[in-house]
């Protein structure tokens, strides 16, 4: 608790806060930062009855949460990934294409295991 509130004094002081250093003042900073910063990644599978009434426990799933659908990607999209992360890296071209190749099929496998 003590490094916490000498880290908070030493952030206030960067940021020329205008605020007394009293140990609640410097908690109240600390969750401040805590709710502007932290971000919390939930994953849930939209098939079945378990995530529908998971949306009616909890209806801030959906009034107060961002929700990204991701659907499969196309083989030509997988494989502009793969060579766009792989253009800074020397290689034959064989090895190349092999190397998509292996990135595509790493991608699809653990797709394909996540559905099971």
């Amino acid at each position: 608790m003590n490094n916490m509130l000498f880290q908070m004094q030493v952030l206030c002081q960067k940021e020329n806060a205008q605020i007394e250093f009293t140990p609640l003042n410097m908690y109240n900073k600390f969750i401040e930062r805590i709710r502007r910063h932290l971000h919390v990644v939930l994953a849930f599978s939209p098939i079945g009855d378990a995530f529908r009434n998971r949306l009616r426990m909890f209806p801030s799933l959906i009034n107060c949460c961002t929700i990204d659908w991701f659907k499969a990607w196309p083989q030509d999209a997988l494989e502009l990934v793969a060579n766009k992360f792989l253009d800074d890296v020397e290689m034959k071209t064989e090895v190349r294409e092999s190397t998509v190749s292996m990135c595509k099929t790493f991608h699809e496998s653990v797709r394909a295991l996540s559905e099971k």
